[in-house]
């Protein structure tokens, strides 16, 4: 019985180690293979564009004015505002005028004894010359009066001018704005002895102002071979150039100056060329000191290839672009020559592309050279996501009055 049981054991220890054995070489199940990733493509735009250059400038003002008084006096008077804005002949301080007053009220007392003795002298001078005519006086006696009146008139252009020197003095007591702008503190106040090597304050024009910036060598002769071919006129230095001026706090240009002026040589400390141009201050937007960027063109409006830049890979510092091959296969661009950045986020590319390439634009780190994808094109993507939008609307409830409360069975 035992021997029985033992062989129908062993029997079935085989029969289920063979069919493992079986089970273990049959051939395995393939791998389910992933779709191709999908990436957008886009063509590239062909657009009138400017070769530009920013530059880093300074807010300036035009000039900076000292205001110094004429005359020496006690500040009787200090009639602005610290700091406010003046207009050109806004009075700003005053000086005592007594003591002037006084030198004026003297000079013009002398002036009219002066022209009282004129007067007298003239008269002897007419009465001798008749008399020399008639041989009554002699000559010597004559010319004694006609020195006489000489003398008076002298004296009474000297005593004339000392009333316009006093009257002179006595202005100059009031102190007035001789341009227009920003006001500084005053550094002498009521009560104090001004003299005339003292300076009263400073103001600062506001309208019109400068920007100031330095350009290199090399970008002013790349700017006048591209813009200027004949240089024999002389007007080949960028003045009268339109640029565009954007402060610390703004992302784009919004303002345009013009070129006034160029340093006429290279400065050999810094290795530039001084540049200043005028910008239009009404809306009082720019203070003098403030940081600026500068927009200069380079070449004239040209026409050339556009890619969004958020296209543009980079390998090692070599930027590079993918792009659809036939088959729907991704090849890579690596030999391009990158333009500037426009405003609205597209990158000008000089060379290296054709305005027939399918860009891949989205999905760039999901392919590489050689792979298969499925392309879809921009406005094809923002169908499908205006879509999506309008399926995660929430919908509106069928009636004003619907509840998810269970109907309340009816009365018996």
């Amino acid at each position: 019985m035992k021997s029985y049981t033992s062989f129908h054991l062993f029997a079935l220890v085989s029969t289920l180690s063979s069919a493992m054995l079986l089970v273990g070489c049959s051939e395995p199940k393939k791998k389910a293979e992933l779709p191709p990733p999908t990436v957008t493509i886009t063509k590239p735009i062909e657009r009138e564009v400017t070769d530009t250059q920013e530059f880093t400038g300074t807010i300036t003002a035009r000039d900076t004015v000292q205001i110094r008084a004429r005359v020496s006096g006690y500040m009787d008077k200090v009639a602005y505002k610290e700091g406010q804005e003046v207009k050109a002949g806004d009075l700003l301080f005053v000086i005592d005028q007594r003591p002037f007053k006084a030198d004026l009220d003297k000079a013009k007392a002398q002036l009219a004894e002066a022209e009282s003795k004129e007067k007298l002298a003239k008269v002897d001078f007419d009465r001798a010359q008749e008399l020399f005519k008639q041989n009554v006086i002699s000559a010597q006696e004559f010319d004694t009066k006609s020195a006489n009146y000489a003398s008076a008139v002298a004296s009474k252009d000297t005593n004339k001018a000392l009333v316009e020197t006093a009257n002179l003095n006595l202005i100059y007591t009031t102190v007035t704005a001789p341009v227009g702008g920003l006001t500084a503190k005053a550094n002498i106040t009521l009560g104090n002895l001004v003299t005339t090597s003292d300076v009263l304050t400073t103001i600062v024009p506001v309208d019109p102002i400068y920007v100031s910036f330095n350009v290199d060598e090399r970008t002013l002769q790349r700017y006048r071979e591209s813009n200027h071919e004949d240089r024999t006129t002389g007007n080949d230095r960028a003045s009268g150039t339109a640029v565009r001026v954007g402060l610390a706090t703004e992302k784009d240009y919004p303002y345009e100056a013009k070129i006034d002026y160029v340093s006429n040589q290279l400065d050999p400390g810094t290795g530039n060329f001084a540049i200043r141009a005028v910008l239009d201050n009404k809306s009082r937007i720019f203070v003098a000191g403030y940081f600026a960027r500068v927009l200069v063109p380079m070449s004239k409006p040209g026409k050339a290839l556009l890619v969004p830049e958020r296209a543009l890979g980079s390998m090692q510092g070599k930027p590079f672009l993918y792009v659809l091959r036939a088959g729907n296969k991704v090849d890579i661009l690596d030999k391009l020559d990158l333009g500037q950045l426009t405003s609205d986020g597209y990158r000008v590319i000089k060379s290296g592309v054709a305005p027939d390439d399918d860009i891949i634009v989205d999905g760039i780190l999901s392919v590489r050279p050689g792979v298969t994808v499925k392309p879809e094109t921009l406005a094809q993507e923002a169908a499908k996501q205006k879509a999506a939008e309008g399926q995660d609307a929430p919908k509106a409830p069928a009636s004003a009055g619907a509840t998810n409360a269970a109907p309340t069975a009816p009365a018996k």
